[in-house]
């Protein structure tokens, strides 16, 4: 693939062809009467070309020769061309052209030439990856407004890809022009709104008509006298529609007539005009300002660069619209066999306030479910074959296995499969839950699986992003598999997953508050070996916050596993002093431990000589290293003091007497967080972190900061007035200006897969 020149570059010039359109239109429109602009020039397989199209495509060719293709060969695509498709300059290849270039210079011409609504130039530029460019490659998308001839006023917008959406307005009559914000509607509910499924042409009218009803119902009830439920506009314009959506006029939008083909074939009529890639090729800039748009299966747009190709779309103003309508929408294509039913679960990532590596060790925790979560959808397919892809911000990954190749692994055989590509490991979270069903509920998968994961829970930041995408995975294949599971059956197995197939030796509070999290509640879970022991709300005046160090954590690191293996090995020594089997190393108390076992801790010990007196340890997720020399007395006396600190901060909040006691709770965040670095497990970035957060201190409104989950970098849960957000921005800023990282702040809070419930859609 040839080098392309920088999308600042190609901007203007773009811009600048569109301007030229734009004004030949208008002015074609301002001479010639609506009868000579709507004479059809030529007809083409899928569209009729008007006279008014030819306006626009005598400037394409030699424009995109002359100012692009000089420096950069391109493949151009756009109706009227010659096979739809022609490589610049003359004489050049496919392969030697670094750009392909879509355009439809006027989409809407049948509102235009009848002078009814406004068209819009639309243009999308992706690096050339052959035939196999599709929507999603674009990385740079203009669209400009053609006005009615009476209309003085034209937008242009454009987007480059993860620049967000911009946009400018010009007065055509002064020559002048400003920036405009465009802003998608806000409304969590299409109520009051613009909303409807596309239905410009006879054929399928009623069928489609019956579908929005269906939708608009569902999602509003019965209509009430005098009242309007919602409003429709049938802009016949797909650039239009996305305008539209992007300027906050309409909420939701669905063309769907590709799947009208059925319908059709039924009454024997043929399937008429659909949209085309070229009518989306502006997608991008819809995306950058907030709008979501998907195609049928709820997923991103990636149909070729090609002007023949049908494309049924699906644009939602903001997420509430999305999950009003998307089940209901689901619900009545799949009623009517046009799409395969679908269920989605969604799981939130989670903040330890408290408890954290104590664990596995049987302690009580306290977990904080966030706001962000893993969405996992699941399609079942005759074919058996789990497919399984995740949308991430640099480049969707992918992962196949047969059901077949998957059964014949062991969890050994599996992990080191996984392990051996970095590049699928992230796939082990999601077919090791196939794997767990198999092995653990001997259940026998008959169908495959398609799986879509879409995750707003940070990667690597001590927020259980790895618990939540095995939660959502296993809710899911239970929910369209039909397995009776229980909120902790999916917790015991989503650990198995990570343990056995991921290898990452973690314990289960991740998965039960994945799992079992209530919004806006503390969930207290006595790890012994996983029992919820109910939640615990917070006085109102205080929330939880957690701020990204930059420091990139992993439970699968080393200095976890082995401060883990210490206490485990700690508790194989204590079981030998005190002659019989505490259970649970946080069963001890602090004083016993004091009393009777701290003089006789070895503060290290090497693996060597631990496996030559005592042989061996009783967890299953770790094992000693004869090599290593572990942290043993720390690691020990963490999970048996924090055990009393958690019990001490529940006790606290459950009787609670005001602002004094959240200093109690402070302190108690405090020890934990020294703890933690006695361990080993503490790191610069979040001890600045959570210095900054004590000099603030009560007076500002902040009480109490401790490092979170497995250490070593990763999140820093802080504790505070609902007031003091302010503040705690200023520390990240601070922060960002002391380290060069640029901590994220992870704010609110959702409730967890078993409260979600999963979805058919």
């Amino acid at each position: 693939m040839k080098p392309s020149p920088a999308w600042e570059t190609l901007l203007p010039l773009i811009k600048d062809l569109h301007e030229s359109i734009r004004d030949r239109v208008v002015d074609a429109c301002e001479r010639s009467a609506t009868e000579a602009l709507s004479a059809i020039a030529r007809e083409e397989e899928g569209d009729t070309i008007y006279a008014v199209d030819r306006v626009s495509e005598e400037i394409l060719v030699e424009f995109f020769e002359k100012e692009i293709a000089s420096t950069t060969p391109v493949v151009l695509i756009a109706e009227g061309l010659p096979g739809a498709k022609i490589v610049l300059p003359h004489g050049a290849t496919e392969s030697d052209a670094g750009l392909r270039i879509i355009v439809d210079p006027i989409d809407g011409t049948r509102g235009l030439m009848y002078q009814k609504r406004s068209a819009w130039i639309l243009t999308g530029v992706a690096r050339n990856h052959g035939e196999h460019t599709n929507l999603s490659h674009i990385e740079l998308a203009i669209q400009t407004e053609i006005p009615l001839v009476k209309q003085h006023l034209s937008d242009c917008i454009w987007a480059i890809k993860g620049q967000g959406a911009h946009a400018e307005r010009f007065n055509r009559l002064t020559r002048e022009r400003w920036k405009i914000r465009l802003q998608p509607s806000r409304q969590p509910t299409i109520a009051h709104g613009y909303a409807g499924i596309v239905r410009f042409f006879p054929g399928a009218r009623d069928e489609l008509a019956a579908i929005d009803e269906e939708v608009v119902l569902g999602a509003l009830g019965p209509t009430q006298p005098g009242k309007a439920h919602c409003f429709e506009d049938q802009y016949t314009s797909t650039g239009g529609q996305l305008y539209e959506l992007m300027s906050g006029h309409d909420r939701f939008v669905a063309d769907l007539r590709p799947l009208m083909s059925k319908t059709l074939n039924e009454r024997g009529l043929p399937v008429g005009i659909c949209c085309h890639p070229y009518d989306l090729c502006t997608e991008l800039i819809a995306r950058e300002a907030g709008v979501i748009v998907t195609d049928v299966d709820g997923r991103d747009l990636s149909a070729p660069l090609a002007v023949e190709p049908d494309v049924a779309w699906i644009g939602y103003a903001n997420h509430q619209v999305r999950e009003q309508i998307e089940p209901l929408l689901r619900k009545a294509l799949s009623r009517r066999g046009l799409v395969e039913q679908m269920v989605e679960s969604r799981t939130p990532g989670r903040i330890d306030l408290m408890g954290g590596i104590a664990d596995y060790s049987g302690s009580l925790v306290l977990q904080w479910p966030i706001a962000a979560a893993t969405r996992v959808r699941l399609q079942l397919q005759a074919a058996p074959l789990i497919q399984i892809v995740s949308h991430a911000a640099e480049a969707n990954r992918l992962f196949d296995i047969s059901l077949a190749e998957l059964a014949s692994h062991t969890y050994e055989s599996a992990q080191a499969m996984f392990k051996a590509d970095p590049g699928r490991h992230w796939a082990a979270y999601v077919a090791g839950a196939f794997l767990a069903l198999m092995r653990e509920k001997d259940f026998v998968f008959d169908k495959g699986a398609k799986m879509s994961i879409r995750s707003d829970v940070p990667e690597g930041k001590g927020v259980s992003s790895s618990a939540a995408l095995e939660v959502a995975a296993m809710m899911a294949i239970a929910g369209a598999y039909d397995i009776d599971l229980s909120p902790s059956e999916v917790a015991f197995l989503s650990q198995k997953v990570e343990n056995l197939v991921a290898g990452a030796p973690c314990g289960v509070m991740d998965q039960f508050t994945a799992a079992c999290g209530e919004q806006d509640r503390l969930l207290a879970i006595l790890c012994q070996p996983g029992e919820v022991k109910g939640t615990i709300s917070l006085p109102e005046e205080l929330t939880i916050w957690g701020i990204d160090s930059g420091i990139r954590h992993s439970v699968a690191g080393a200095d976890y596993g082995i401060v883990r293996t210490a206490a485990f090995m700690g508790y194989r020594i204590i079981t030998e002093l005190a002659g019989f089997d505490y259970k649970y190393l946080a069963n001890i108390t602090p004083e016993e431990f004091d009393n009777k076992f701290a003089v006789q801790l070895p503060r290290e010990m090497s693996g060597k000589e631990f496996l030559d007196r005592y042989h061996g340890i009783t967890d299953t997720a770790t094992s000693v290293d004869p090599n290593h020399t572990y942290p043993v007395f720390a690691a020990t006396r963490h999970p048996i003091y924090e055990n009393a600190r958690v019990q001490r901060f529940a006790e606290i909040l459950r009787n609670w007497n005001g602002l004094e006691d959240a200093k109690l709770l402070g302190e108690l965040m405090y020890q934990s967080h020294r703890s933690y670095s006695d361990c080993g497990l503490g790191s610069g970035g979040t001890d600045e972190l959570v210095r900054l957060v004590r000099e603030a201190g009560p007076g500002r409104g902040l009480y109490g900061a401790k490092i979170t989950g497995g250490g070593s970098g990763g999140t820093v849960a802080v504790l505070g007035n609902r007031s003091a957000e302010p503040v705690v921005d200023e520390i990240a800023k601070m922060y960002a200006q002391q380290t060069g990282n640029r901590p994220t702040i992870i704010s609110g809070s959702s409730p967890g897969a078993a409260k979600y419930g999963i979805v058919k859609i």
